[in-house]
């Protein structure tokens, strides 16, 4: 009994897992993909209907099947506006103050009498004078939508000067995290100059507020009178699809949630499923509504919490105003929440459209005549190839992003929707198993012990 135990357990524990593999049925939907000519690495720009359905953000619960059957190595290639430059733009700063106590020589003694004008209480205190001393500066970097470099300031004072900042940035001004440390310098000898006004970000910051923040022995006639930052600008855009999101059905009791519930006006919720990274977009107003005041916010569940993105005018007619740029945002809950300036939305509701740039989907080819793009799934995960990795070997490099080598010929549907839905969680038999040889070993061994403890 004792040895079946243990041969057991070995062969429990020892059994190797099973390599996990993928079929087309593992996921909810295909579409067959036909080859417009023949290479060694195809490319497919994945279409919105595709974009919709993927649960997963790394793209991972998508595969590539030949007409066999047979897995393809594949490769996301995710677009990015060509050529870019730096531009510096002004932007708004506000001084940060902090009261400063100095006690002075002086000294208050009040003295308290009773109606017979004998003393009944005296008491005195050093006189403190308060001023203000100023700690730093909070810069709104919140409409900017291209990524932060840096800031140039311009700053006055009547002394020569070297001065330590500590830049911290902030999405909401209720937690800040460090970004960088920065010298600057204003120092004149011997007829030379010595300048430093450019304070460096640690990379490509996306941030609505930054604050600068001085060391206790700045000089006191120290200010900033200019904040201009430094922001990676493309030159030369790529193309953007525009989807149009639905407008969202409030759970029973739910509310639009609001930053200021003292602030008037009218709030649209917005969601849409799918993987997405959104950097563009634009308000379509109803007929009867010329120009609105509005906010525009995201966030990643319909409870929030919800972050302001852009905020801006909005006009029906004129058309070249309405795609915005949007710091980029993977979100799928979005509310735009108009001023009651000018009566707001007057009839009707405002239409939200998004821009993004559609990820292309590259794969190795073979002699298949027809190849499976499947996905959707919430539980098969595709690992990928980098992209050089994938036309390693090939006679001529690839260059992506590639032209599109692929039509569509039709969409199928193939696990459906039970394949986006996880599973009830598998009973672990092989735990329960092991638990059950261990108590049948434990009684085996208190009967032992009992039989020896009668011998005795």
């Amino acid at each position: 009994m004792r040895l079946s135990g243990l041969a057991l357990t070995s062969m429990l524990v020892a059994a190797p897992c099973r390599a996990e593999t993928f079929v087309g049925s593992d996921f909810a939907y295909g579409v067959e993909l036909r080859p417009l000519q023949k290479q060694g690495v195809h490319g497919f720009s994945l279409p919105e209907q595709v974009l919709r359905k993927l649960t997963d953000r790394e793209l991972s619960d998508l595969c590539v099947f030949d007409a066999e059957g047979v897995r393809r190595p594949h490769a996301i290639h995710v677009p990015h506006d060509a050529l870019t430059a730096l531009v510096d733009e002004e932007v708004p700063y506000f001084p940060l103050e902090a009261p400063s106590e100095r006690t002075s020589d002086g000294v208050e003694v009040r003295v308290e009498r009773d109606p017979g004008g004998n003393i009944t209480r005296a008491f005195s205190r050093s006189i403190v004078e308060r001023d203000a001393r100023l700690t730093g500066y909070l810069v709104d970097t919140h409409a900017l939508s291209h990524p932060i470099m840096g800031l140039t300031l311009t700053i006055r004072s009547t002394h020569d000067y070297t001065l330590e900042l500590q830049i911290d940035a902030s999405d909401d001004l209720r937690s800040f995290r460090p970004d960088n440390t920065a010298t600057l310098a204003h120092l004149e000898h011997d007829g030379r100059t010595l300048d430093r006004d450019y304070v460096e970000l640690s990379g490509e910051v996306h941030a609505q507020f930054l604050r600068l923040s001085f060391p206790r022995s700045a000089s006191s006639d120290l200010r900033i009178e200019k904040v201009q930052a430094r922001v990676l600008r493309p030159t030369q855009a790529s193309t953007r699809h525009f989807v149009e999101l639905s407008r969202r059905t409030l759970a029973p009791g739910e509310q639009v949630t609001r930053q200021d519930p003292s602030r008037a006006g009218q709030s649209f919720a917005y969601a849409i499923a799918g993987v997405f990274t959104f950097d563009r977009y634009s308000v379509v107003l109803p007929g009867a509504t010329p120009l609105i005041e509005a906010s525009l916010l995201s966030a990643p569940s319909p409870q929030g919490p919800f972050r302001e993105l852009d905020r801006g005018l909005f006009r029906e007619a004129d058309k070249a105003s309405r795609e915005r740029n949007l710091t980029p945002t993977e979100h799928n809950y979005f509310e735009l929440r108009v001023s009651d300036k000018g009566g707001g939305v007057r009839e009707g509701e405002p239409k939200l459209r998004m821009g993004y740039l559609a990820p292309q989907l590259l794969f190795a080819s073979n002699d298949s005549t027809t190849y499976l793009l499947a996905y959707g799934s919430a539980t098969a995960r595709c690992r990928r190839f980098a992209e050089d990795e994938l036309s390693a070997g090939e006679a001529t490099p690839v260059e992506v992003p590639l032209s599109d080598s692929v039509q569509a010929v039709r969409t199928r549907t193939l696990g459906g929707p039970a394949a986006l839905k996880k599973p009830e969680p598998a009973r672990p038999w092989r735990v329960y198993v092991l638990w059950g040889v261990l108590l049948v070993a434990v009684a085996a061994l208190a009967v032992a012990a009992r039989k020896l403890v009668k011998t005795v």
